[in-house]
């Protein structure tokens, strides 16, 4: 009698001693999904708990025994949990791509340990109606693969080119070699054909700094099927040019026809970039009848609008064109910098009493940064 007691004494000490489960609850017991991008049944949700913290590793499992890894030794604290399943599993886990199981039965396998213990427990998971047809990314190509976006028009941009296999939903980031990244377009549907990009070094907007970048490729269909493609790109010199006018004269404010108006314009620098310039030189003259491409610079090249370069000028009442008395800065200027220009306009305007000129800047291929400034209303008299 007393042995028999004394057994149940260690029994119940042992039983009091056991930790407790580190993995609790897991389940419904089966569940059904088909993937293939109709809304209906496109998902199913595994619940487990565990009661104190523990690295989780889950993973779907054929009749074969191969595995699909859906997490891997991942931290978790305390408390209870969702895992979604969505029939699909990541080949590589370095990339974003995914790709739907075919249909069948899949053992759904969640492991959770404390490094004293491991506690496994499975569910089943049926998958039917499967659409395994991933989209392909073919051709994709950059048209350079350094670019200088500095706005002076030589190698500011690239094109990315690529084709699509299968309608999808398509997103494109560039990421740093410090890991970080940005989002350079929003997630799109883009049917099966040929498709281009445009990008200018920028995100948002800001001009990213120099360095080496990846761009990438995402594109997802409905079913959850996903696809990448990653190139390299190298953004050198890369800055915003930016020039403003600081102050603007034109005078006299009265004038008779034919008489000389005298311009004055300083400008500065205000980007993180050099700044370009091109003819007529400063000091040319012009008449209203005139314009910038009756000019000839140094090179004996007619002064036409250069794609990148940056130029005063000066706009008035029924000019045949924005700007018609264009100047260079004399030099290029770096950031910071400032320099004066000047010119003289010869006023040959007929029936108007009272003329309105201004000053402006002109990035060639860009436009006119910065508007009309230093308005001022001169008095023609006949």
């Amino acid at each position: 009698m007393r042995g028999l007691t004394a057994c149940v004494l260690v029994a119940v000490l042992a039983l009091a001693c056991a930790p407790s489960p580190l993995l609790v609850g897991v389940g419904p017991a089966q569940m059904t999904v088909s993937p293939n991008g109709d809304g209906l049944d496109d998902e199913a949700f595994v619940s487990y708990g565990l009661t104190r913290e523990a690295r989780l590793s889950a993973w779907l499992e054929d009749a074969a025994g191969q595995r699909y890894l859906l997490r891997s030794d991942e931290l978790r604290s305390k408390g209870d949990y969702s895992l979604r399943l969505k029939g699909s599993h990541q080949p590589d886990p370095d990339l974003a791509t995914e790709r739907i199981l075919p249909n069948g039965t899949y053992a759904v396998v969640v492991q959770a340990g404390d490094g004293q213990r491991q506690e496994e427990q499975r569910t089943t998971l049926i998958i039917q109606d499967a659409d395994t047809a991933a989209p392909e990314l073919r051709d994709v190509v950059l048209q350079r693969s350094v670019i200088s976006p500095n706005g002076d028009a030589v190698d500011d941009d690239t094109f990315l080119s690529y084709r699509l296999t299968k309608p999808a939903l398509v997103s494109i980031t560039i990421t740093s070699a410090d890991g970080r990244t940005y989002p350079l377009t929003r997630e799109e549907a883009k049917n099966a054909v040929e498709h281009s990009f445009r990008w200018e070094g920028t995100t948002q907007s800001q001009v990213l700094p120099n360095g080496a970048y990846v761009i990438q490729v995402l594109a997802r269909d409905r079913a959850g099927n996903v696809i990448e493609s990653r190139l390299p790109v190298q953004l050198v010199e890369g800055g915003t040019p930016k020039l403003e006018i600081v102050e603007s004269r034109i005078t006299p404010k009265a004038v008779p026809k034919g008489g000389l108006l005298q311009v004055e314009i300083r400008v500065r620098n205000t980007g993180d970039v050099v700044i370009h310039t091109s003819c007529p030189a400063p000091g040319a003259a012009y008449t209203t009848d005139t314009n910038y491409m009756g000019i000839r610079g140094d090179d004996g090249q007619v002064c036409f609008e250069r794609a990148g370069v940056w130029r005063v000028g000066i706009g008035w009442d029924q000019a045949d064109r924005p700007l018609p008395a264009r100047w260079s800065l004399g030099r290029d200027l770096a950031p910071g910098e400032e320099t004066t220009i000047t010119g003289t306009i010869q006023v040959n305007i007929d029936r108007v009493q009272v003329v309105r000129f201004w000053a402006g800047v002109e990035q060639g291929g860009v436009g006119f940064p910065g508007g009309q400034v230093g308005i001022t209303q001169v008095t023609v008299s006949y």
